[in-house]
């Protein structure tokens, strides 16, 4: 069954959503899709969370000059609690990719899992499929299929189902977790099911006053949360 990834950009939202997500994650939307938080944030975060769910946290858009920078944020937000961390490689070359997954995946330990983003808009169809290989041979625990552009249109209108469930089933067989995130909303939850990846992101459908803004809307969560348990014992069945 998937499970759910709740956004979140401070320690308030995440004492609002810990309860109900399978995964807090913290991230700046004002940074760009996969924005870096600060430390001192992800620190109030991993503090009001507690054991109550595993965090992850986003380290932005790979820099491939700038990979210590990356791996220095990410052994400060493992040393602050982290369970996962995620970086977006869509912007950089197969081969340079792969370099900073694997340099990414060999400074931190076993402990942390590290997930390999791509955004759907911004990549061409037969390019997620190379993608998944470029992230398996870096030693990826998991990749995430996103989007850049946050302006109401989600990741299914940039990718139809049977791609996405054979992007699903190729990353399992390289032994990869799956999370498909971008724009999702309670009208996407059917497809989600059908899909099934090990986890769906949301913030955007969440947030009250905005997805850069504070401030979540817990009422939202919970139907998110309904909907797709209902949706999934409904397949089930």
């Amino acid at each position: 069954m998937t499970s759910l990834l709740f956004s979140v950009i401070n320690a308030v939202e995440s004492a609002q959503i810990k309860a109900v997500s399978d995964v807090v994650d913290v991230k700046d939307p004002s940074k760009g899709p996969l924005g870096a938080p600060d430390i001192n944030v992800v620190a109030a975060v991993v503090k009001e969370v507690g054991e109550a769910a595993p965090i992850s946290a986003s380290l932005g858009d790979a820099d491939f000059d700038s990979i210590a920078k990356h791996i220095d944020l990410a052994k400060s937000f493992a040393d602050a609690g982290v369970q996962i961390v995620k970086i977006a490689v869509s912007r950089l070359s197969p081969a340079r990719a792969e370099l900073v997954i694997g340099k990414l995946r060999n400074a931190l330990t076993e402990r942390v899992k590290v997930v390999a983003a791509i955004y759907a808009d911004e990549s061409p169809k037969n390019s997620l499929f190379d993608f998944i290989a470029t992230a398996s041979h870096a030693g990826a625990d998991g990749v995430l299929l996103d989007t850049a552009v946050k302006n109401g249109r989600s990741l299914f209108d940039h990718v139809d189902e049977e791609t996405l469930r054979s992007f699903v089933s190729i990353s399992h067989k390289e032994g990869l977790f799956v999370a498909l995130a971008g724009s999702l909303g309670v009208g996407d939850i059917e497809r989600l099911a059908r899909v099934n990846p090990d986890y769906a992101g949301f913030r955007s459908a969440i947030a009250s006053n905005g997805r850069n803004a504070n401030g979540v809307d817990i009422a939202k969560v919970m139907e998110i949360r309904r909907r797709l348990s209902s949706v999934m014992v409904t397949a089930e069945a």
